[in-house]
């Protein structure tokens, strides 16, 4: 039962994922971050954005012609990444298998009896590292994120005490 609640939230946080890093390039613009000013000004194409003040928040502000600048944030659309959202998916889904293999490989007999439970017992650990690398690697992909996400495994892993 624990274990489906896990892949439900995994299935959900990759869901999340599209909304950030949508499939398709979407219209830029600056949305004012108050909603009264929404109202009355609507959105501008033409505005001056800065860096992120959060992950995923890029401030920017525009003059709607009455001299005042107004703030608010960029949409989606400006920070576009091409295929984040699609390699995102492989990877839970490539993950998934591996891990799935290698849980099966505990009662297969092959090895002795200890190589197979540490090969189990690490499954997950494996699955990552193997489909982060092979997606990546085959893909070309530009992996920043990707590589952050590799660094924080193996740290987590290294972290484990037994």
């Amino acid at each position: 039962m624990i274990a489906f609640i896990f892949i439900k939230k995994a299935i959900e946080k990759v869901a999340h994922i599209g909304d950030y890093y949508p499939i398709h390039p979407s219209e830029c613009y600056c949305k004012p971050s108050n909603e009264t000013l929404l109202g009355e000004f609507g959105t501008a194409k033409e505005f001056s954005g800065f860096d992120a003040v959060k992950p995923h928040k890029y401030p920017c502000e525009f003059d709607p012609g009455t001299g005042t600048m107004i703030d608010g944030f960029q949409s989606v659309g400006c920070h576009y990444h091409p295929n984040a959202f699609l390699m995102s998916i492989l990877l839970f889904i490539g993950t998934f298998l591996f891990s799935w293999h290698l849980k099966k490989f505990k009662t297969a007999n092959f090895f002795p009896t200890f190589v197979r439970n540490f090969i189990s017992d690490f499954a997950v650990i494996i699955g990552k590292c193997f489909s982060i690398g092979n997606f990546v690697k085959s893909a070309n992909a530009d992996s920043v994120e990707l590589s952050a996400r590799v660094s924080r495994i193996l740290s987590a892993a290294s972290e484990v005490n037994f």
